[in-house]
């Protein structure tokens, strides 16, 4: 099985997936690592990049001023 990557399109480029034919969004997706998303890469349509955090995936800690 091939390994995931998370991809994204290069500002003003219009990426398809080639399995879906839908376009890859803004933020990236997740793709398997494969000759067509090395090609997209190398032709400087997109780059590999990270995941971004999900909207409220970072917890705001309490700290409680009673206890010192």
């Amino acid at each position: 099985m091939a390994e995931k990557k998370w991809f994204i399109p290069a500002e003003g480029c219009t990426v398809r997936d080639p399995n879906t034919r839908k376009i890859v969004p803004a933020e990236g997706m997740e793709v398997e690592d494969s000759i067509y998303w090395r090609r997209r890469v190398n032709a400087h349509d997109g780059s590999y990049g990270s995941k971004p955090a999900a909207p409220g995936a970072t917890k705001a800690v309490k700290k409680d001023n009673a206890n010192g």
